[in-house]
């Protein structure tokens, strides 16, 4: 597999958010494929005096490789180009050189290259090459994943050539035997055409996860399952596999190329159907008294979980709810299973084991700034990056910002500052302190973004005028990178809510080791240290020993989670909601 030659300059921060826009401007979502397109635009009509703003997203690319040089990890303000970099560039025959759309280095990206015949950073071949370094077809798990969901997933366009070449892989067949979703099994095999019927069908899918069961409870499920038994070993055999590389590759609407933001990630769904299937199929081992198998299949869900999320936010809240899914059924495979004390231990060692989740922050500094960055430079290329949407006056409004000699480098300047800030803030390994350094980051952009909000009708005009006032391209900037925050707030919670979930259910086996070596479960989490675990892990969310209430046939515990208020064990899906995180379980005595 080619790699594209890319270099890199230590780079900035992303967007932020608003909460009132007026509905006269919903329409745009139609035409990008994520809330972050929909955000820039947004926000690009609140600094001319319109509307607050919106939102954050994501998307995919397209290009050719050769090699990749990786990025600084520290960001600096007076970061040069290295010895290095200058000889290339020294090397390179001038007619090869082209000229920037805007001047490249540290302050305005994170890649400077390769560079399109238009001078535009190709960010698709950049970012692949970035994420793909040292990856080979047969050291991909997500070679194996696109074979078991095939060139068509479920409500998606099939994946372009451009896909297949930057995994070094030969186009897949039309025919072959690729996962069948479960609607579409009861339409094309069942026969299930009453809505009735698929209602019913749905019901026993959603209970066959929930509960152990028997194929003769649900034999529709059993036979589906039976069906996608090749697909399933697919995945099974893709987990085991180092690296999870998914290139970005950019999509065409007609003539013009889609920004990055506005790539479906097709994949996504089909992933979660088949993780899904995975968590039916052990709650099937599991009825039938096969631990062995049901451990199996929620291994394979866990660790494909923790590959999943490795350029955008997108795909991480993707791999974040099958981990959360996949560990509430280990809370029932708790509950059932009847294992020896030393089988225990080897389930346990092997969920702490499990491979570590791609941090959030470096997701930020590579995949979802170079998303922001992207969208910048469609906006400059073809009015906006909307491809061929038709926004009407809008669209000529933003074409004629444009032409008016907007300060484009200065923009870019301040949303890559602001995204290396961002990464430093995330990058604290303590929630509180990185809630604490995430709201100073925050408060120093909302500063930046007031002036330009209290300009109002001025900032227009100026917008409007020959020759852009650069003052004001920072403000815009700053503007811009306020409106991912609370979306990364949002993804940070999932994390350790999912983290918090997953340190429970360790206790939890470790209470099983417990109870089926001394007949009861423990009186007090301490009692479980240090012959069956080194120490208790603390609440995530409190700093404290999750709180352990042992009762008659078995226990509540429980996380304060989020709020970091005790609601007695009760999480948002009780009748009357609470923040918690729990696990329960009612086993009785040995």
């Amino acid at each position: 597999m080619r790699q594209t030659s890319t270099r890199f300059a230590t780079a900035g921060n992303r967007m932020v958010h608003s909460k009132s826009i007026s509905t006269s401007f919903l329409g745009l979502a139609q035409y990008i494929q994520r809330p972050t397109g929909l955000a820039i635009v947004l926000s690009l009509i609140a600094v001319l005096g319109f509307w607050p703003l919106t939102r954050s997203a994501q998307a995919q690319a397209e290009h050719d490789a050769d090699k990749t040089v990786p990025a600084c990890e520290k960001p600096s303000d007076n970061v040069k180009p290295s010895k290095q970099l200058d000889e290339q560039a020294k090397a390179t025959p001038k007619s090869a050189k082209r000229q920037p759309w805007v001047p490249l280095g540290r302050e305005t990206t994170f890649f400077t290259e390769p560079l399109d015949e238009q001078g535009y950073v190709d960010y698709a071949a950049a970012l692949s090459s970035y994420l793909g370094k040292g990856v080979t077809p047969n050291s991909n798990a997500y070679v194996l994943i696109l074979r078991a969901i095939g060139p068509n997933p479920p409500g998606e366009p099939p994946f372009p050539a451009a896909m297949y070449q930057r995994l070094g892989i030969e186009p897949l067949p039309d025919k072959g035997d690729y996962f069948v979703p479960l609607d579409r099994y009861a339409e094309q095999t069942l026969k299930l055409k009453e809505k009735e019927q698929l209602n019913r069908l749905f019901e026993q899918e959603r209970a066959a996860q929930r509960q152990p069961w028997k194929a003769r409870d649900y034999p529709h499920i059993a036979s589906w399952l039976k069906a996608n038994e090749k697909p399933l070993a697919l995945v099974q055999e893709a987990v085991q596999r180092p690296h999870y590389f998914r290139p970005w590759v950019r999509y065409t609407n007609g003539e013009k190329p889609k920004a990055l933001i506005q790539v479906p990630l097709s994949e996504q769904t089909a992933i979660r159907m088949l993780a899904r299937a995975l968590m039916i199929r052990s709650m099937l081992h599991l009825g039938e008294s096969d631990y062995d198998a049901a451990w199996s299949d929620l291994m394979t869900v866990l660790r494909l979980a923790r590959k999943v999320g490795q350029s955008s936010c997108i795909e991480a809240l993707v791999g974040i709810s099958i981990e959360t899914s996949a560990l509430r059924c280990l809370v029932t495979y708790l509950q059932h299973a009847r294992l020896k004390p030393e089988t225990w231990r080897g389930r346990l060692k092997e969920l702490q084991n499990l491979p570590t989740r791609k941090p959030l922050a470096e997701i930020l500094n590579s995949g979802e700034r170079i998303l922001a960055l992207d969208f910048l430079q469609e906006m400059h290329r073809q009015k906006c990056g909307l491809g061929d949407a038709d926004l009407g006056p809008l669209g000529e409004l933003l074409a004629h910002i444009q032409l008016a000699g907007f300060p484009w480098a200065e923009i870019a300047k301040q949303v890559n500052y602001w995204y290396d800030q961002y990464v430093i803030a995330f990058r604290q390994p303590d929630r509180l302190q990185r809630i604490k350094a995430v709201d100073k980051t925050e408060n120093e952009v909302v500063k930046a973004v007031e002036k330009s909000h209290r300009e109002g009708i001025y900032a227009w005009i100026r917008v409007l005028a020959p020759k852009a006032d650069p003052e004001f391209a920072k403000y815009l900037g700053s503007l811009l990178s306020t409106l991912s925050l609370p979306s990364f707030r949002r993804v940070d919670t999932a994390y350790d809510r999912a983290q918090q979930l997953y340190l429970l259910v360790q206790i939890g086996l470790a209470l099983e080791i417990y109870r089926s070596e001394k007949g009861q479960f423990p009186q007090r989490l301490q009692d479980l240290v240090p012959q069956y675990l080194p120490n208790v892990p603390k609440d995530i969310f409190s700093g404290q020993d999750p709180i352990y209430i042992r009762n008659d046939r078995g226990y509540l515990l429980y996380s304060v989670g989020p709020n970091s208020k005790d609601d007695g064990g009760r999480t948002e899906d009780d009748m009357s909601p609470g923040d918690d995180i729990r696990i329960t379980l009612a086993r009785g005595e040995k």
